[in-house]
């Protein structure tokens, strides 16, 4: 699926997505139905998913690791040496 912006992301079921880890943070927000500011204090200076994630870990995370921002939790589903490519979010509502 596209947004109206472009973003890809794929809708499993209501609470449950697949966003391209380069997915800016206001979009992914937009897309969920989330608070617009709801990352603003621990994203830094980044702006996508990829970049929130690098900024809670450190290193980029390996395949399968789960990254929790309540209510938010990401699973790397696709990751290289260089970057995160792929993210499973559930959002527990």
């Amino acid at each position: 699926e596209f947004d109206d912006d472009g973003t890809q992301y794929s809708k499993l079921d209501e609470n449950t997505f697949v966003f391209e880890a380069k997915t800016s943070l206001n979009d992914f927000l937009k897309i969920v139905e989330g608070e617009l500011d709801y990352f603003d204090e621990i994203k830094g200076d980044n702006e996508t998913l990829a970049g929130l994630i690098l900024e809670k870990t450190g290193v980029i995370p390996k395949i399968s690791e789960k990254i929790d921002f309540p209510p938010y939790s990401f699973v790397v589903e696709s990751a290289d040496d260089r970057k995160i490519n792929r993210l499973k979010v559930n959002i527990k509502r």
